[in-house]
């Protein structure tokens, strides 16, 4: 188990562990439908605004880039494997 803790020094609890969103993502392709959730926790959904804050971009645009850079790079299926299994 990760020892982690939140910038106040006290540790992060279950609950701030357990997704607090899910990101859901449909694809179409070919005629065919595939939808994967991704669930993020409220430290991830967080470190997502303030990366955006501080690109100047709308959190949602955001959001936008990281799926479309992790396409390209050829990321996406160890992002979603990864969100499968729970791990960061």
């Amino acid at each position: 188990m990760q020892n982690t803790q939140l910038v106040n020094g006290g540790p992060i609890s279950e609950t701030d562990r357990c997704a607090s969103m899910i990101l859901t993502m449909k694809m179409h392709y070919k005629g065919k439908e595939k939808t994967h959730e991704l669930p993020l926790t409220s430290d991830t959904i967080g470190r997502i605004a303030l990366e955006a804050e501080f690109r100047g971009l709308a959190t949602a645009e955001f959001v936008a880039r990281l799926i479309v850079a992790a396409i390209e790079k050829d990321m996406a299926d160890t992002i979603l494997d990864q969100s499968l299994i729970g791990t960061d």
